[in-house]
């Protein structure tokens, strides 16, 4: 089933079910309502890896404000938080061990004969199309900075 519509039934279910909590409708809304938004700037319906994009982008937006809830003690909001990463983390695919991420990019500096940190933009041009949702952006390049290093 494509993302979409895994993401459409489960929102449909939510409605009907009136979770208790609500928690998964209003994560499900937000992540429609950014997709709705990426489409309509986009003028078309998203791709597969349109939507990845649009999850990662509402799991890194969430990432992002966690360390300050967390200073300023805030330990209701930050549990909320979490559930809300949990959900949307249920739509992305299964991330990549380090040593799947290693294996990866060596593959790719092999394929593309890299072995110099002047190649970095290259392997990220191949690596960020491939890995896509399975893999944050900042882990994927210091990971080709560690393969480009050696």
């Amino acid at each position: 089933m494509a993302l979409a519509d895994r993401i459409e039934t489960d929102l449909r279910m939510a409605i009907k079910q009136r979770e208790a909590g609500r928690a998964r409708l209003l994560v499900l809304r937000q992540i429609k309502s950014a997709a709705k938004y990426e489409e309509v700037r986009l003028g078309r319906p998203l791709a597969e890896d349109e939507w990845l994009a649009v999850l990662g982008r509402e799991v890194r937006q969430r990432e992002e404000v966690r360390p300050d809830l967390v200073r300023s003690g805030r330990e209701d909001v930050v549990a909320k938080l979490d559930e809300e990463l949990r959900l949307v983390r249920e739509y992305l695919p299964a991330q990549l061990s380090q040593e799947q991420l290693q294996a990866e990019v060596a593959r790719a500096a092999a394929e593309m004969g890299a072995s110099s940190k002047a190649d970095l933009g290259r392997m990220m041009g191949v690596l960020v199309p491939r890995l896509r949702g399975q893999v944050d952006g900042s882990v994927l390049r210091q990971a080709v900075e560690r393969q480009l290093g050696n």
